[in-house]
């Protein structure tokens, strides 16, 4: 069973209907299937069981969690955050300003002394400051 619903025009939605997924014994409820137009990309699919929204608005909401994932990705590789010691809202939280402090701070200290060398490479050298102190302190300061 499928039916239609109004897509309004220059919203990049392609189509927005009711679909009933597998067959008939197994499901009772329909979805929506909402086909959004991408530039130079193939069409964006999306089932979803929301019907209180619009299409246009399912497909704000899909670019918004794709930005979040995108965030957290960009965390995991620049900001050291491999786990999360919590799972809490507030503890993920947590770690994520701390992170995002250290990335700064080490930011920060790139840009005033000029370093040539990557955030990623320079909270390295920081990181093992702890183990050899005077030795790292030249190498990662003095100018090449």
């Amino acid at each position: 069973m499928q039916g239609h619903l109004d897509v309004p025009k220059g919203t990049g939605i392609i189509s927005d209907q009711l679909v009933q997924l597998g067959s008939q014994v197994y499901l009772t409820s329909l979805f929506r299937l909402v086909t959004i137009e991408r530039k130079q990309q193939v069409n964006l699919r999306i089932i979803t069981n929301r019907m209180d929204v619009s299409a246009e608005e399912i497909s704000k909401m899909y670019q918004s969690r794709w930005q979040i994932e995108l965030f957290f990705k960009h965390i995991k590789q620049h900001m050291t955050i491999k786990n999360y010691f919590s799972k809490s809202e507030e503890g993920v939280e947590n770690q994520v300003i701390l992170a995002l402090i250290v990335y700064l701070l080490t930011l920060l200290i790139k840009l005033e002394l000029d370093l040539k060398q990557t955030v990623f490479h320079i909270l390295r050298h920081l990181r093992a400051l702890q183990y050899e102190p005077f030795e790292l302190f030249k190498e990662i300061f003095e100018p090449d």
